[in-house]
């Protein structure tokens, strides 16, 4: 498996973006997955490869990196009694992020997509978890990108 994190220009800051893919010559047909509200984390790899094992090539942008890089915690701690201020803080990064930002990241992304040789042209696939399935169901309204599903 290709794993590679791409650091894209968003035009409102720079966000990193893992990417994973098949070992095979490529293309793949793209899946963009949103994470969820905890952040990048093992978990996020974990998916994502399970995705990639599947043959397509898979990317998940970084929805906090206008907060920091790669912000996350891990649930198990964020739930333990005592850890209310690391909760809150997580919640704060969630709400802080508009789904309009969130948009403009996906624009930015699917533009270096379209110049990636290792992603197909065709249609694309998009999933989310928990709050963040709202920007994976946002992007079936993007004109210019056919998404599986529209």
């Amino acid at each position: 498996m290709i794993e590679s994190v791409i650091q894209l220009d968003t035009g409102e800051g720079i966000q990193t973006v893992l990417a994973k893919h098949p070992d095979e010559h490529g293309p793949f047909p793209v899946v963009v997955m949103f994470h969820d509200g905890p952040g990048m984390r093992e978990a996020t790899h974990e998916v994502m490869r399970r995705i990639a094992q599947e043959g397509y090539y898979v990317v998940a942008p970084d929805r906090y990196h206008r907060l920091g890089e790669q912000l996350h915690v891990e649930p198990a701690e964020m739930f333990k009694p005592g850890n209310e201020e690391l909760r809150d803080q997580m919640f704060g990064w969630l709400m802080g992020t508009s789904e309009d930002a969130v948009a403009v990241d996906l624009a930015a992304l699917l533009a270096y997509l379209a110049n990636d040789p290792a992603a197909t042209a065709g249609p694309r696939g998009c999933v989310g978890a928990g709050y963040d399935s709202m920007p994976s169901t946002r992007t079936y309204y993007f004109d210019d990108v056919k998404f599986i599903g529209q």
